[in-house]
């Protein structure tokens, strides 16, 4: 089974794009596109030629998408021809990239010293000294690498890797929506904008997810052939996932679903939990995500 089968969900944090308001509307601010059984059944197995997601991309792009997720793992090569095409892709528009730890990957790919918090320690859930880093040509175009491991509630917003603090992908897809940078008072409270929400001792944050509010998403279908209105993705993040056939299963408090699914479901809930700052943080040990 391809890596991006974990049966661990994982969480991808966007980068920072220009300010603007934020209110915690995900509808209003994402759009959610799952390659799906419909999607297999025009374009095969998943998973899909690489020069597909590309395509995908640049529909995103050309839409005016603020930026797109990619909830896949990019660390192997695939045809030449399609991964030139994604790279090609990515330069596009600002997208995030998902990591993961592994300790029994024995020839990680490098992670460049801008997807870690420099100057930054802190206390995490998971830590480990390898994994699944995406290509460097695939890096290089990225606006973010951002890391997605948990195996329970609460998730963490930073992991540890190869001693070094990154983000979790919930905290940069927040970022990116949001349009500013995180800054994580150790411990105690992620702050995005003028919004923020409390940490535990191991910098996890606690997601309410409600089974009263579906989720509202596309097939990867009508992305590729333009049916989605451009409205639908003009200024809104993009979030490319897998919902089909193969998709592994994860319980979660409001039942079991595919993993890219409670991905989007977990984002959702706290998108839209976060709460207003009452005063300005002045406690010196608040870490600025780079």
């Amino acid at each position: 089974m391809v890596k991006t089968m974990n049966l661990r969900l994982a969480i991808l944090l966007l980068a920072s794009v220009p300010a603007i308001a934020f209110g915690g509307d995900f509808e209003r601010d994402f759009a959610v596109v799952f390659i799906t059984q419909a999607t297999e059944a025009k374009h095969g197995r998943y998973p899909l030629d690489r020069a597909l997601l590309a395509q995908a991309v640049e529909r995103a792009a050309d839409a005016g998408a603020k930026g797109v997720i990619i909830k896949f793992f990019l660390d192997q090569a695939r045809t030449t021809e399609g991964d030139r095409r994604l790279a090609m892709a990515l330069s596009r528009v600002p997208v995030l990239l998902q990591a993961r730890l592994d300790d029994s990957e024995k020839s990680p790919n490098p992670l460049d010293a801008r997807f870690t918090l420099a100057g930054a320690s802190l206390k995490t859930a998971v830590s480990g000294g390898s994994g699944w880093i995406p290509l460097p040509e695939f890096s290089r175009q990225a606006r973010d690498v951002c890391f997605v491991d948990f195996d329970s509630f609460p998730a963490p917003i930073v992991e540890m890797y190869q001693g070094k603090s990154v983000k979790s992908l919930l905290a940069c897809a927040v970022e990116l929506a949001v349009g500013h940078k995180a800054v994580i008072r150790p411990n105690k409270e992620i702050s995005i904008g003028d919004q923020t929400a409390v940490l535990d001792s191991s910098n996890q944050v606690t997601v309410t997810l409600r089974r009263e509010k579906p989720l509202s998403y596309y097939d990867f279908n009508s992305l590729l052939d333009g049916s989605i209105p451009p409205s639908a993705l003009q200024s809104r993040v993009v979030v490319i996932g897998y919902d089909g056939q193969s998709v592994p299963q994860m319980s979660s408090p409001i039942g079991t679903m595919g993993i890219h699914r409670l991905f989007a479901y977990m984002l959702k809930g706290f998108y839209e939990s976060l709460t207003p700052i009452k005063a300005t943080p002045t406690d010196a040990k608040k870490v600025e995500a780079r």
